[in-house]
C-alpha cells in the first residue's frame, strides 16, 4: 500500500476555504478578491503572456 504525503484535494480545499474566510463568506468579495489574486499571480501572469505571444505569430 503506498503511503500518501500528499493530498491534492485536501490542499485544494484548504485554500478555497482560506479564500472563503478572507471573503468574510460574500460570493461578491470572493470574485473580486480572486480577480486580485489573479493579477499578481506568477503563473497566471506567464500563462497570459504566451498566449499574447501566440496571437501576434499568428497575425
Amino acid at each position: 500500500m503506498i503511503d500518501k504525503k500528499f493530498d491534492c484535494v485536501e490542499f485544494q480545499r484548504k485554500i478555497r476555504d482560506k479564500f472563503v474566510e478572507e471573503a468574510n463568506s460574500n460570493l461578491k468579495e470572493l470574485i473580486l478578491l480572486l480577480e486580485k489574486k489573479k493579477q499578481i499571480s506568477e503563473i497566471y501572469l506567464r500563462l497570459k503572456e504566451r498566449k499574447e505571444r501566440q496571437l501576434k505569430a499568428s497575425e
